[in-house]
C-alpha cells in the first residue's frame, strides 16, 4: 500500500498484489474525502519484451526497433520500461 496523493480534504491510496507467475497485477485506487470512499480496482497482465516479440511474430510483424524510453535512449536488460517499434513482415 502507498499514498497517492494527500490533499487537504481528499487522500487516495494505492493497494496492489503482484503475482509474478501469473504475470498480473491487482490493485485497487482507494479515494476518501468527504464525499465518501470511491473504490477504483485494476488488474493488468503485463508481458516480457520477448513475450511481446513473438505475439507480433506470431501476427506477421517484425521488431524494428526497441528504446527505454520515448527519449530514445538504448534498450537494456535492466531497463524497467521500453518501446517497441513494429512493422508488417
Amino acid at each position: 500500500m502507498s499514498v497517492r496523493s494527500i490533499e487537504s480534504d481528499r487522500v487516495v491510496l494505492s493497494v496492489t498484489e503482484r503475482d509474478m507467475e501469473a504475470q498480473t497485477v491487482m490493485g485497487q485506487l482507494v479515494d476518501l474525502s468527504a464525499a465518501g470512499v470511491r473504490l477504483r480496482p485494476y488488474r493488468i497482465r503485463y508481458l516480457f519484451p520477448a513475450q511481446l516479440d513473438d505475439l507480433a511474430a506470431e501476427v506477421g510483424l517484425r521488431l524494428v526497433d526497441r528504446w527505454a524510453s520515448w527519449d530514445g535512449e538504448p534498450f537494456t536488460d535492466d531497463s524497467p520500461n521500453h518501446v517497441s517499434i513494429y512493422r508488417a513482415a
